[in-house]
């Protein structure tokens, strides 16, 4: 079973940064899970909130301003003063770093709430990054379905995630697995049962399970034939 650094690895570090990444690999994880936005002039942050006022010393929403807006922000001192001046890193920081080291991504894509030529912006970066990486260690995943579906027409060579939670989870998923062409089904720990594993799996999917923080409950899910979690670093490779 796969375990995916989710965010990096979070519980140690702050959240998509380049100290998160770092530890999940020196904690010996092969794949790590970031979450992907754009910015007004196209670069690709990595920041899980459509809004900067959590996780940095920003304001506002990731969408609407400018990369040089973000390399000014402290993305790290909110977690600890010892990660005071971590940045907000790219995606395309990342993935050298990935490609350095040997290991995977499972890249989020979040909503575009601007849509339209935002939205498909941020499938074709995403996209230009993922073939770096290669079918074999990249992954893209999104609760856009449209954005995926868009992603798998315009890549369709790298393999995709579609993302519910408990709110969407239900009887129409395999539509979104169609809709999306996607392989795996990313469902919150909260509404996964061992049926719909059985499910996915009886018609070639697979279903990856977020977020696991348990050892115990992952050693369960692995039983009922799950074959990812994503962990904030409770649950060790």
């Amino acid at each position: 079973m796969k375990l995916f650094a989710h965010r990096g690895l979070c519980a140690d570090a702050p959240e998509n940064t380049m100290a998160a990444f770092r530890a999940a690999y020196q904690a010996g994880f092969t794949w790590i899970e970031t979450d992907v936005d754009i910015t007004a002039d196209g670069s690709l942050p990595l920041c899980h909130d459509a809004t900067l006022e959590r996780t940095t010393t920003g304001h506002g929403r990731v969408d609407a301003l400018r990369a040089a807006d973000l390399d000014t922000l402290d993305a790290g001192s909110w977690f600890s003063p010892g990660f005071a001046g971590e940045k907000i890193p790219t995606l395309a920081q990342l993935v050298d770093f990935a490609l350095e080291a040997g290991i995977s991504i499972n890249i989020e894509m979040k909503p575009c709430a601007q849509g339209g030529q935002q939205a498909r912006a941020l499938v074709r970066a995403v996209a230009e990054q993922a073939r770096r990486l290669g079918p074999e260690r990249a992954l893209v995943s999104s609760f856009s379905h449209l954005q995926l579906a868009e992603f798998a027409r315009y890549a369709p060579e790298i393999p995709r995630g579609a993302l519910v939670d408990r709110a969407s989870f239900g009887p129409d998923w395999r539509t979104v697995l169609d809709l999306t062409d996607s392989r795996y089904l990313h469902v919150s720990d909260d509404a996964v049962t061992a049926a719909v594993v059985a499910e996915a799996r009886a018609v070639g999917r697979d279903v990856h399970v977020y977020t696991v923080n348990s050892p115990e409950r992952a050693r369960q899910l692995e039983r009922w034939g799950v074959a990812g979690v994503f962990t904030d670093g409770f649950v060790r490779p």
